[in-house]
C-alpha cells in the first residue's frame, strides 16, 4: 500500500490513545436472580465470575415476606445519601462526587400475613351465632433510586494502579424482582479526570476488520481521482 493511501486511511482513523474508553455490555442480564461482573480496563463481562464492579438481582423468602433487591458491588458507586444514584446523560462523575463501596439500586419487601376473624351475633330470638373468615393484611416497602423500569447511568470510582479513574455503566433494571441489565460502560483513562455520563468521545477504536474496510474504501478513493484526473 502507497504512503499516500496509508496517509489517507489513518486520516480516517480515531486515535488509539483517545481518552475515553468506551465496551459493550452486550445488554447482558441478571435475569431475576443472577450477577453480571464487568472489567473496566480489559471489557470482560460475565455472568460466573467477579469482576471490577458486579451487578446483582437477589430474591429471600424468610417466613411469609418477599424481599427483592438489586445492587452495584465494586470499589467506588456513586451514591445520594446510602442509594446508588440514576445519573442522566452528561451528568459530571468526578473527584467532586460522593462515592462509597458498593451501592443499592432498589429493594422491596412484601409482607402478608394472615388472620380469622370472627364474629358472634344473636338473633332476635336470642339464639347466638359464630362466624369466620380469613383477613389477609398485606404491608409493602420499597427504596431506591432505581424502581419502576428504570434506565440511566451508574457513576463508578476504580483504580488502575496507583492512580484513580472515573467511568460510567449504562444499565437497566426491570420490575417486578428487579433484574438488571448491563448496556454499555466507559472510563477515562487519564487519571483523576472527571468524565460525563454516556460521553463515548474518541474511545470507540475500531476492530482490525473494521479498519481494513476504512483503507479498502480510501483506495477506492484515491483510484476514482486518478480516473478523473487522467479523463480531463
Amino acid at each position: 500500500m502507497s504512503a499516500a493511501l496509508l496517509a489517507c486511511a489513518a486520516a480516517t482513523l480515531p486515535s488509539a490513545n483517545a481518552a475515553i474508553i468506551v465496551h459493550d455490555g452486550g445488554n447482558t442480564t441478571t435475569g431475576a436472580t443472577g450477577l453480571v461482573s464487568f472489567q473496566m480496563v480489559s471489557g470482560l463481562v460475565s455472568t460466573a465470575v467477579s469482576g471490577d464492579f458486579d451487578l446483582r438481582a437477589t430474591s429471600s423468602f424468610p417466613g411469609s415476606t418477599s424481599i427483592y433487591s438489586a445492587r452495584v458491588f465494586g470499589p467506588g458507586v456513586m451514591v445520594a445519601g446510602a442509594l446508588a444514584s440514576r445519573l442522566g446523560a452528561g451528568a459530571n462523575i468526578g473527584p467532586a462526587g460522593n462515592f462509597i463501596a458498593n451501592g443499592l439500586l432498589a429493594l422491596r419487601s412484601f409482607y402478608v400475613t394472615t388472620t380469622i376473624s370472627v364474629n358472634t351475633f344473636m338473633t332476635s330470638n336470642g339464639r347466638t351465632f359464630t362466624s369466620t373468615f380469613p383477613v389477609t393484611t398485606t404491608a409493602t416497602f420499597s427504596i431506591g433510586n432505581w424502581r419502576g423500569n428504570q434506565t440511566g447511568y451508574l457513576g463508578l470510582r476504580f483504580a488502575i494502579g496507583p492512580s484513580t479513574h472515573y467511568g460510567w455503566a449504562e444499565v437497566s433494571v426491570a420490575e417486578p424482582n428487579f433484574q438488571v441489565t448491563l448496556l454499555r460502560f466507559a472510563y477515562d483513562d487519564q487519571s483523576d479526570t472527571a468524565i460525563l455520563a454516556g460521553d463515548v468521545g474518541a474511545g470507540q477504536v475500531p476492530e482490525p476488520s473494521s479498519m481494513a474496510l476504512m483503507a479498502l474504501g480510501a483506495a477506492g478513493l484515491l483510484a476514482y481521482r486518478g480516473r478523473r484526473n487522467k479523463a480531463a
